[in-house]
C-alpha cells in the first residue's frame, strides 16, 4: 500500500497512471489440508507525484503468483480447482472441464481441468510442501497461446498427497492512462492570506475543467484544510470563497459532463473549530458549504458516516477499473467506529480497488512515519487487500511518502 502526505500547498494535477493490463494472471495454492483459503490477489501499480512504480500483490504462503506484465481488472471472474492429485505437474485451461483422479507423480501435463473430488487426508507430517517449480508459462510471458496450458511440478518432502487449488481469472482489454486530480491545502487561497489569493484557487479548478479531456481527469481529491479559520466566528468567508472556485466542477456545461466531474473534498484540521484551531465535533462551516447536500443527485456520491458528512465516501470508474474513495475527517486520534465503518465498506466494496483519504497521515520524507491517525487507520484497514493506496495533506514542503506490505498486498 503506498502512502503519500502531499506539501501543504495546492498541487497542480498529478497523473496517477494505471496499467492494469494482463493477458492472464494465475495463482497456485500447494496445501497439506483439505481447508483452502487463499484468494486471488491482483497486481497493483501506484504512481507517486514523481514516478510510477509497479507492485504486485504477493500470496499468503505456500503460495506461488504468476503474473504477466500487466494487469486487468481486479476480480475473479472464475476459478478452477483441481483435488486429490500425488506430487505432479499440472495443467490449466481457460474454461474447459479436467478430469480428476490421482496421477503419476512426473506426469501432471494436461490443457484441461475438471470438477473437485473426495479427498483423502494427507499424512502427517510437520514440513511444509516443497516450493512449486514453474515450468511453463514463464513468469511475466506474454502472448501465451490460447488455452494456455499451466506446467508445474509440485512434492511433499515426505511424500504425501498434495490439494492443488489453481485459481484464475478472465483478462480484459486493457483502457487508456487516466489522471487523478489532489488538492491539498487550498486554506490561503480561500483566506487571501500569506501570498495566496482566490485568483490562485479559481485558475487551479479552471485548470482541471479545461483538461479534463486530454488529461482524462476521472476524479478529483481535495486533501483538507480546504479553509484557514474554521467556522471563523460565523463569517463564512472563506468557505464562500472556496465554494465559488469548485462549483465549476459541477457545472455540466464547463464540463461537459451532466454531473460535472466528480470529485471527494475531505476535513482538515483548519476546517474544524470556532477559528480553525481544530476542534473535534464542530464543522458547522464544512457541512454548510461541502456537506451532504453538495452532493445530492450525484450517482458517483456513496454515503456518509453518522448525520453529517465528515466522513464520506465516493465511488467512480476508470480505465474499466472500479474504484472507491474513502475521506475521513482529520481526528487528534482516529475515532474506532469511524475506523470500522472504513473497514466494512472496504470489504462491501471488495471488487473495488480503495483509495483512503485523510488530512494528517504521515510526516514528510521518504519512508515518513505515520501520525496518530495514519498509524491507526493503517492498523484497522490494511486487512483489505483491495486497499492500495492513501493519500494525505497537511504538511509544507518537502512531501512524504511510504509504501507498507500486509499480508502480501502493497
Amino acid at each position: 500500500m503506498l502512502s503519500l502526505q502531499a506539501p501543504g500547498r495546492c498541487l497542480s494535477a498529478r497523473k496517477l497512471t494505471q496499467h492494469w493490463l494482463s493477458r492472464f494472471s494465475l495463482l497456485i495454492a500447494v496445501l497439506l489440508s483439505l481447508d483452502v483459503s487463499v484468494f486471488d490477489q491482483s497486481p497493483r501499480q501506484f504512481a507517486t507525484g514523481i514516478g510510477t512504480r509497479e507492485s504486485p500483490a504477493s500470496p499468503k504462503q505456500p503460495t506461488l503468483m504468476l503474473v504477466s506484465t500487466r494487469a486487468a481488472k481486479s476480480r475473479t471472474d472464475s476459478f478452477f480447482h483441481l483435488a486429490n492429485r500425488k506430487s505432479n505437474r499440472g495443467a490449466q485451461g481457460a474454461g474447459t472441464p479436467f478430469d480428476s483422479g490421482v496421477t503419476d507423480p512426473n506426469s501432471f501435463k494436461r490443457p484441461h481441468f475438471s470438477g473437485s473430488a473426495a479427498i483423502p487426508l494427507p499424512q502427517s507430517s510437520s514440513l511444509p510442501p516443497n516450493a512449486p517449480v514453474l515450468f511453463a508459462p514463464s513468469n511475466s510471458a506474454t502472448s501465451v497461446s490460447l488455452p494456455p496450458t499451466l506446467d508445474v511440478s509440485v512434492s511433499d518432502p515426505v511424500g504425501s498427497n498434495l490439494t492443488v487449488t489453481f485459481y484464475g481469472r478472465v483478462a480484459s482489454t486493457p483502457g487508456p492512462d487516466f489522471t487523478l486530480v489532489a488538492l491539498p491545502d487550498t486554506q490561503y487561497y480561500s483566506s487571501n492570506l500569506n501570498g495566496g489569493t482566490l485568483a490562485m484557487f479559481n485558475s487551479q479548478t479552471q485548470w482541471i475543467v479545461n483538461n479534463r479531456v486530454a488529461a482524462n481527469i476521472a476524479f478529483v481529491i481535495g486533501l483538507g484544510d480546504i479553509v484557514q479559520d474554521g467556522n471563523n466566528g460565523g463569517n463564512y468567508s472563506e468557505w464562500i470563497n472556496a465554494n465559488s472556485a469548485d462549483s465549476v466542477l459541477d457545472d455540466p456545461t464547463a464540463t461537459g459532463l451532466p454531473q460535472g466531474i466528480p470529485y471527494s473534498f475531505g476535513v482538515g484540521n483548519h476546517d474544524r473549530g470556532p477559528s480553525g484551531d481544530g476542534s473535534p465535533n464542530d464543522t458547522a462551516g464544512y457541512n454548510q458549504y461541502f456537506g451532504i447536500s453538495r452532493y445530492s443527485g450525484k450517482s458517483y456520491y456513496g454515503g456518509h458516516y453518522g448525520t453529517q458528512n465528515d466522513n464520506h465516501y465516493e465511488l467512480f470508474s476508470a480505465s474499466g477499473m472500479d474504484f472507491i474513495v474513502i475521506n475521513l475527517a482529520y481526528d487528534v486520534s482516529a475515532d474506532s467506529n469511524v475506523l470500522a465503518w472504513a473497514n466494512g465498506l472496504l470489504q462491501t466494496y471488495s471488487s473495488r480497488r480503495g483509495i483512503v483519504v485523510s488530512h494528517y497521515l504521515i510526516n514528510d520524507g521518504l519512508n515518513a512515519s505515520w501520525s496518530n491517525q495514519g498509524l491507526a487507520t493503517y492498523n484497522a484497514l490494511k486487512g483489505n487487500p483491495n486497499l492500495f493506496l492513501m493519500l494525505a495533506g497537511h504538511l509544507t514542503p518537502p512531501e512524504g511518502q511510504r509504501t507498507d506490505t500486509s499480508n502480501g498486498s502493497n
